[in-house]
């Protein structure tokens, strides 16, 4: 037996899970869905398209649809309350990232989940990437040596959103694969650089820094994190880049595609006495049965709601939290313009000791 599904909001990314409910829809994962906006003529436009239900109201999600779980992809000042509302109905519910933009309102939707014993995912779909997951894999397992550091980019061309910036907006995916990266361990330390945009209280450029630990017998031995998120991105344009640097080797991967990496092994013949410090040439490593992250993640929402089990689920609430708190942190470090010391699971931190320009 399938679901029903609403989708709440049909802006860009609604239509996204509008066009992914389709395909679910035709692999029979999913019985039907139905659309809800606030704006009547762009929920009919889309639910004609697709030859669906739609409304306006939300709770006739519930009353006359009868749907037995949402995805909510409206502005994320809406995000706690709309959730709340359906899984005090019953209702399962997939929230997009961030979940919340208060830590505290995150944890009060955690709680309310399993009070109603409903399940609460969140729309991190890199955690879907089949390519990513294999790298982190490989990265993980010694393929690279000893992990030295990652960079990511995650640049786009637009105007700024009115309800977050690019911390909440881009970087929590980068934040997210840090966390995957190094085995969910949190950061030592987070320091965070950011530009405001036009809107007051919106940034559109963020360069973030985290250090982890490595892991190895040294407790000062620390791997250090890059992020760069924008919306300027006026030369380069879309980037959706993450790189892995081990040291015997480094992974290359554009998360925009769903059918591979490059792995760059790095020169160890000896010159001198030394290794040289040469360009490394790419090896494509193909990934089969690649797929976009979002037709995963909504496919294994779907399978959770049905068989009544989170064990498919790579993004639960409670897997998320740590990203959403990340971005938290990351904008205080901003406002702050210092960097800021972490305690074990993120719940205090205080102002970092000054720390050398080669560390950071």
């Amino acid at each position: 037996m399938g679901i029903t599904i609403g989708v709440i909001g049909c802006g860009h990314w609604g239509k996204n899970h509008a066009k992914t409910l389709t395909i679910l829809r035709e692999e029979k994962a999913i019985d039907n869905f139905v659309i809800c906006d606030i704006n009547s003529a762009r929920a009919k436009k889309v639910a004609d398209y697709y030859n669906v239900g739609w409304c306006t109201n939300p709770l006739d999600l519930v009353n006359i649809y009868n749907v037995d779980a949402v995805t909510i992809a409206t502005p994320t000042t809406t995000h706690t309350e709309l959730s709340i509302t359906f899984l005090n109905a019953g209702i399962d519910v997939l929230v997009e990232k961030p979940m919340a933009l208060d830590v505290d309102d995150a944890e009060r939707m955690i709680k309310c989940s399993k009070l109603n014993n409903r399940i609460l995912a969140v729309g991190h779909p890199l955690r879907y990437h089949k390519p990513l997951r294999e790298a982190i894999s490989l990265a993980r397992n010694g393929h690279l040596g000893s992990l030295q550091s990652i960079e990511c980019e995650r640049l786009s061309v637009r105007e700024p959103r009115t309800d977050t910036g690019v911390i909440a907006s881009l970087a929590i995916h980068d934040l997210d694969i840090c966390l995957m990266l190094f085995g969910e361990r949190n950061p030592l330390r987070i320091n965070s650089l950011s530009l405001p945009s036009n809107i007051e209280g919106i940034e559109d450029y963020a360069v973030i820094q985290l250090e982890f630990p490595s892991g190895e017998n040294d407790p000062n031995s620390t791997i250090n994190a890059n992020l760069t998120s924008s919306w300027r991105s006026r030369l380069k344009g879309k980037v959706r880049s993450t790189r892995i640097h081990g040291q015997d080797a480094s992974i290359d991967i554009d998360t925009s595609r769903h059918d591979g990496f490059f792995i760059h092994h790095h020169p160890s013949t000896l010159v001198e006495g030394k290794t040289p410090f040469l360009k490394s040439p790419g090896q494509w490593i193909p990934v089969k049965d690649g797929e976009p992250s979002l037709t995963s993640e909504l496919r294994a929402f779907a399978n959770a709601c049905i068989s009544r089990t989170t064990e498919q689920l790579f993004a639960t609430a409670e897997i998320c939290l740590p990203a959403t708190k990340l971005v938290a942190l990351a904008k205080q470090a901003s406002k702050q313009s210092t960097p800021l010391e972490l305690d074990q699971d993120f719940s205090q931190y205080s102002i970092a000791t000054p720390v050398s320009p080669k560390t950071w």
